[in-house]
């Protein structure tokens, strides 16, 4: 049976005693350690008297012991909340409230009055041990919290069924081998990470995890140990990674058989960069949210590659477009719509907001608020957020292709565009930069240089300056609080 995550990792361990399962900085277990340390921290949660239904928050240690918690979490039939690392407590105090935990496993105690276990307990035989009933597929599985970056952070709802759709999706989207050995230095608190860790344990591989790219001479020599074959990257850390190696993956990139890419969008100047440090292997960008995990999945190292394009449908994902009323439309270029996004990989719903739920998901169906269209091949193309997409005078302006060139002048460290609201034009765009340290840049040249690579049509309309641009603890751009600044400047 392969109902669950679980199943098929008991069915692996069962298979081969020494099947890799997961390595860190500090360990490598196998699959068949792997599972008697789930049924081991198992029988701890439930000695403290975890129910079948209760939630239970970790926090997240970048390593083994974290992916062990949330695993032994599911097998005790209670429910996985992730908890980032670097939590603040108003974070942490939001999380407690929405979900009302039975029990917090962490490195410490004394976490805002919830009753805590701690990562090195979980591992200490009981005198009594449990039996384990596996999980049924539509049982929740996990409670995932957004980070807040288009509005209020919300607990998403993912069943065990939901899991397996989405490791699906990674798996033959990527085209995945079984026995993969993939690299994830990305945050497996978050729905990205923690998603290719699971398709890696549906296809029977393996999973490398670091906390970032801190110690990258560290780093290198454990992929070269480990003989990793894929790697999970963001734009800012595939960025990293390129400057520190000066494009040269020599090292570790002769066994590599792809790279996906995710979390944020990937600017097109980035990808061409990819693309020449890596010629000869699959190179994967995914769309797709917590709400509808990789619902969509582009190869931009093969001919379906184009200027806003995200790929074609998912293995469990049918995608259409719709109008401002859901009703399903035909797109082109010249007539856009909302992209919708139907599949067993859904969220089940927002944790304790039915009102919410019922805006995003009906019948089954998430509906986004994604501009974009479909062409005849079956590719799909988005052009942005419809907030975010820019209307200036009728005239749809994409924030990313003004970011893009405004990143290519030196001395630049960071910069967003968004569309402020204006009487006569209906919006126009303003853009935002950051310097890199002792660098200058004026806003004049800024204009001038934009003044040769944009359509007239499409130039900014206002420039600042400010310290840092707003993005998340994954890199994603909060526009929300740059149309704030801009208010308060004006």
């Amino acid at each position: 049976m392969r109902d669950t995550i679980l199943h098929i990792i008991r069915e692996e361990a069962e298979k081969k005693e020494d099947k890799p399962f997961a390595a860190d900085m500090n360990e490598s277990i196998s699959y068949k350690e792997a599972w008697q340390r789930i049924k081991t921290a198992a029988d701890v949660i439930k000695n403290a008297n975890v129910k079948k239904g209760d939630t239970v928050l970790a926090e997240c240690t970048q390593d083994i012991a974290y992916i062990i918690a949330g695993l032994a979490i599911q097998l005790a039939n209670a429910v996985f909340v992730p908890v980032e690392h670097g939590y603040s407590a108003e974070r942490l105090d939001m999380i407690r409230r929405d979900t009302e935990p039975s029990l917090f496993i962490c490195r410490g105690d004394d976490r805002c009055g919830i009753k805590t276990v701690g990562y090195q307990d979980l591992q200490k035989q009981t005198s009594s041990g449990h039996e384990h009933t596996m999980p049924d597929p539509e049982d929740l599985a996990e409670i995932l919290f957004t980070t807040g970056t288009t509005g209020t952070p919300r607990g998403i709802e993912i069943t065990h069924a939901a899991n397996i759709a989405l490791a699906e999706n990674i798996a033959f989207g990527t085209e995945m081998r079984e026995g993969n050995m993939e690299w994830i230095p990305l945050a497996v608190s978050h729905s990205h990470g923690l998603r290719c860790c699971y398709a890696n344990f549906y296809r029977g591989g393996s999973v490398v995890l670091t906390d970032g790219i801190r110690n990258i001479a560290g780093i290198w020599e454990l992929l070269k140990k480990y003989r990793v074959t894929a790697m999970d990257l963001s734009p800012t850390v595939m960025t990293v990674l390129l400057r520190l190696t000066k494009g040269d993956f020599t090292e570790v990139g002769s066994r590599l058989d792809y790279i996906q890419i995710g979390t944020a969008a990937l600017p097109e100047e980035l990808k061409e960069q990819i693309k020449k440090a890596f010629q000869d292997i699959r190179l994967y960008n995914f769309y797709g949210s917590t709400e509808s995990g990789r619902s969509c999945v582009l190869n931009f190292n093969s001919a379906d590659d184009a200027k806003h394009c995200i790929g074609r449908e998912a293995r469990n994902a049918h995608i259409f477009f719709t109008d401002e009323k859901g009703n399903e439309i035909e797109t082109s270029e010249n007539r856009t719509g909302l992209l919708a996004s139907a599949g067993k990989m859904n969220m089940r719903g927002y944790h304790n907001d039915p009102e919410k739920t019922a805006e995003v998901l009906r019948e089954g169906v998430v509906y986004t608020k994604d501009e974009g269209y479909m062409d005849k091949e079956g590719r799909v193309f988005i052009l942005g957020r419809r907030d975010d997409v820019i209307n200036y005078m009728g005239i749809k302006i994409t924030p990313e292709e003004i970011e893009e060139k405004v990143k290519t002048i030196d001395g630049i460290a960071d910069c967003a565009c968004v569309g402020i609201s204006d009487a006569s034009a209906g919006q126009i765009p303003v853009l935002f930069y950051s310097l890199q340290k002792g660098r200058e840049v004026k806003n004049e040249d800024i204009s001038s240089f934009l003044k040769l690579c944009l359509d007239a049509n499409k130039m900014v309309k206002k420039i600042y300056r400010i310290e840092e641009i707003p993005r998340t603890s994954n890199g994603k751009l909060q526009r929300k609080l740059l149309r704030e600044i801009n208010v308060r400047e004006k």
